[in-house]
């Protein structure tokens, strides 16, 4: 390897391990919404699968 070239290598396995962290925390604060039942079920997660609400009409929790 050149002279500094494991030091860049190390330098850009860095900033790659940076930006996946950074990609992280914003996939984190996208939240999404699923509907279902024609709006009776709604669920609302983020982008890394952790479920934020889930909402049931109350309707079907009758018999």
């Amino acid at each position: 390897m050149a002279k500094g070239g494991m030091g860049n290598l190390m330098k850009q396995a860095q900033m790659m391990q940076a930006n996946m962290q950074r990609a992280q925390a914003e996939l984190a604060a996208i939240e999404i919404e699923g509907q279902a039942s024609n709006g009776l079920i709604k669920i609302k997660m983020t982008c890394k699968n952790e479920i934020k609400k889930i909402e049931i009409d109350p309707s079907l929790l009758t018999d």
